[in-house]
């Protein structure tokens, strides 16, 4: 039985066919992990339909088993709930997501709609949540990856934690976290895999401010992931993070082992996770786009780049207007062209730039979900725009 995810009625149809299937727990993330809904790139629907006649999108097959997965996690904790409990659950943990943020999460569907129609509503909007700069170009290797969040945090909320914003948004530091210190490990890393970290930094979900970075695994807090499937799938972020180059090298099998060893993992599960990644990156090499492009991370560097350049140079005078009048920020710009900032000292140039990006209506794209990736390129072409009595001015200081 085919269900098309693009049309009207496909969340009843699907729900139908997964009320008569059953995944437990225990099966559940090796299946998410194997059709590849953890490593962002879906091959394939995690239920078994072998008269499906329709060749599935990304987007389609990540909201097929995105709502395929939270249906299975509700089942596993209720299995005498039915289908309509379920999506009273599953509608009122969006909403409570919702009513906790402090900005919107997304558009929020009518309360006149049937059940299934706003859950339609919302895995396409979940699909493609804040949507930006970095999310139109790369949905499938940092959106989808991280959607998974969703999942867990759904199972902690059918288990009684009623915190689901910090629950979520502390995996969600913890997944960047992980995934940023894997590359880090990496003994060569090419500009694209930095320019990655920070496009993972600027995906955030669930967080009302900046996250905080860490360099040791050791200083982060897993504390509350009590479930088994959370645990694993920290740790195949970081496996796949030091895939990046396909070559996992000593220090970064020990990395990988001291993860596990901090989140209560046995060892052959460490070994599974790393074994796991390696195995589907080389089976599907050709349909993750990460691998499979001839850069799409270096393209969009190179065209947000260029559009970057040309908004910077159109508005110069007013940037320069604005720019005088904030002595600090100033110093901090001439200092990041030849010293690295300091973590502090790079919040507070974030912060004063995207005040001044606000006050500039035709840079105000900067100051949007996303637009902070575009910093490190902003930084690098301002002080070249600035008029020498600036730069003398810094000096003198």
């Amino acid at each position: 039985m085919s269900v098309n995810p693009s049309a009207n009625a496909w969340v009843s149809k699907l729900l139908n066919i997964l009320e008569d299937l059953k995944i437990d727990s225990e099966r559940l993330y090796p299946t998410l992990r194997q059709k590849g809904f953890i490593y962002g790139t879906n091959l394939s629907e995690i239920y078994h339909s072998p008269n499906n006649q329709l060749n599935y999108t990304q987007e389609e097959l990540a909201k097929l088993n995105l709502l395929s997965a939270l249906f299975f996690v509700y089942k596993n904790e209720f299995p005498e709930k039915d289908i309509s409990d379920f999506q009273d659950q599953l509608i009122l943990f969006y909403e409570k997501i919702q009513t906790e943020k402090k900005h919107q999460f997304f558009e929020w569907p009518s309360f006149r709609s049937k059940p299934d129609v706003q859950i339609e509503k919302l895995m396409q909007q979940r699909i493609k949540a804040n949507t930006n700069l970095l999310e139109k170009s790369f949905s499938n290797i940092v959106t989808n990856t991280l959607l998974n969040i969703d999942v867990e945090s759904f199972k902690v909320f059918c288990q009684g934690n009623n915190q689901i914003i910090a629950f979520a948004a502390h995996l969600e530091a913890v997944l960047i976290n992980v995934i940023s210190i894997g590359l880090h490990k990496k003994s060569k890393k090419s500009r694209y895999e930095v320019l990655l970290i920070k496009l993972l930094e600027s995906s955030l979900r669930y967080q009302d401010t900046q996250i905080e970075n860490y360099e040791d695994i050791n200083a982060i807090n897993f504390a509350q992931f009590k479930n088994k499937s959370t645990q694993l799938y920290i740790l195949d972020a970081a496996a796949m993070s030091i895939y990046s180059d396909e070559i996992v090298d000593d220090s970064e099998r020990l990395f990988i082992h001291e993860l596990g060893n901090i989140l209560d993992l046995e060892k052959n599960e460490v070994d599974k996770s790393i074994k796991s990644v390696s195995s589907f990156v080389r089976k599907n090499y050709n349909r993750i786009p990460y691998f499979n492009d001839a850069n799409p991370i270096k393209n969009f560097y190179d065209k947000t780049h260029r559009s970057t350049t040309l908004l910077i140079i159109r508005n110069k005078n007013r940037l320069i207007k604005e720019l005088s009048q904030s002595k600090e920020l100033l110093i901090l710009l001439k200092k990041s062209t030849h010293a690295e900032l300091s973590v502090e000292e790079k919040k507070i140039v974030k912060r004063q730039l995207m005040d001044i990006f606000k006050s500039i209506p035709s840079l105000a794209i900067f100051a949007i979900p996303g637009g902070s990736v575009l910093l490190p390129i902003i930084i690098k072409l301002i002080p070249h725009l600035l008029p020498s009595a600036f730069n003398e001015n810094l000096e003198d200081n």
